[in-house]
This record gives structure tokens, C-alpha cells and sequence, in this order.
């Protein structure tokens, strides 16, 4: 599978995906247990820039192999995972594992860092700060869109938004601070997520 087969063109220019970096990452994948597995790797870019409105960005994948490469997201053959259980709380209503109801509204929910070791939660974060700098960059000069920056790996990428600054917001990470994140507000900043927390 060439892993870059699974991002929409639109979003090419936002990228430097080069051969190198392919095989770059199909050889971490064969040195390391990592998360998330290779078809999921990119699923956050799987849809046309345009139909963006909204970015949740966390930390990094589930570690023990939850993750369905779509941020906070999960494989439902697992137990729900803590973090996600109190995303529901602060969001006001259960919500389905894949998240779709977010996707339905514009929302791209990624981790600052696409890649983990299992096991290990935050091993690959400096593997990743270039590419995911460039896509923020690239997205917050394109068009008009909310960034809801989740927990201090999240907010490190807080200067990467300049043009979007006044609809910048953040929230403590609800699995390392979930008493802190209870009752922060954060996704009153969008405003279709009050559609769906009917």
C-alpha cells in the first residue's frame, strides 16, 4: 500500500510528500510497534480541504492500538477508551467511536504527533513537529477555520496560527488533566457542535 494514497490531492501542497519520507515511514514501521496501523495512518486528510471548518488537534494515538488514525477516534472492537469517555462528558452527549458526527460538520480531529510507539505515548512527537507545522500553516493561510488546540503538545503549535488567531481556543489534554478539562467550555467555540449535542 503507498501510504500517501490515502490523503485527498487537496491537500498535496500542504505536504512535501516526497519518496524519502515514504520510506522513511514505512521503515519505522517495520523497526517499531507502531500506532496507529498503516491504513490508518492518514485518515485525518482523507477529505477535500475545503470541506475543513474546524481543527481539534491532541497530542498522539491511543498507544495500545485503539486508534483508528482520526484523532480521539476509536476501533469499536475495543473497551472505549478514558479519554474518550470524558470528551463525551464535557461534550454533552455519547458519541459514536468513529466520530462521525464531527466529521459530518466540517471537523478534522489529528494528533500533533501522527505516530506512536505502542506502549509509549508521546515517542514519536519530535518525529513529527515539521509536518504537522506545515500543515497548520498551510491551512490557517488557506481559509477560515477554528482551532480547538488540546493539552501543551497541542498549544506548542499555537504560533503556527496567525490568520485564524481570533478563533484560536484551547482546553487542557482530558487524559492527562481530565479534571481541568470538565466543565473548560471548549466546544462552545465551534458552533456547529451544538447541533449534535441535541
Amino acid at each position: 500500500m503507498y501510504l500517501f494514497d490515502q490523503i485527498h490531492e487537496s491537500w498535496y501542497p500542504a505536504f512535501n510528500l516526497s519518496r524519502k519520507l515514504h520510506d522513511e515511514l514505512e521503515k519505522l514501521y517495520e523497526e517499531e510497534y507502531v500506532e496507529p496501523a498503516k491504513e490508518y495512518l492518514f485518515a485525518p486528510f482523507s477529505v477535500p480541504i475545503d470541506s475543513v471548518k474546524c481543527v481539534t488537534l491532541f497530542q498522539d494515538p491511543y498507544p495500545n492500538g485503539e486508534g483508528i488514525g482520526y484523532a480521539v477516534a476509536y476501533n469499536e472492537e475495543f473497551k472505549k477508551p478514558k479519554s474518550f469517555r470524558i470528551i463525551e462528558k464535557e461534550f454533552g452527549s455519547e458519541l459514536s467511536p468513529s466520530l462521525q458526527e464531527w466529521k459530518d460538520v466540517g471537523v478534522l480531529s489529528a494528533n500533533a504527533a501522527m505516530t506512536v510507539k505502542h506502549g509509549l505515548p508521546n515517542s514519536h512527537r519530535e518525529k513529527w513537529i515539521r509536518f504537522t507545522s506545515k500543515w497548520i500553516d498551510y491551512l490557517d493561510k488557506r481559509q477560515e477555520v477554528t482551532f480547538l488546540l488540546f493539552g501543551r503538545v497541542a498549544q506548542s503549535f499555537n504560533n503556527n496560527i496567525v490568520a485564524n488567531r481570533s478563533r484560536l481556543f484551547y482546553a487542557p489534554h482530558p487524559a492527562t488533566r481530565h479534571h481541568n478539562f470538565i466543565g473548560c467550555g471548549i466546544f462552545k467555540n465551534y458552533e456547529p457542535f451544538q447541533s449534535i449535542n441535541l
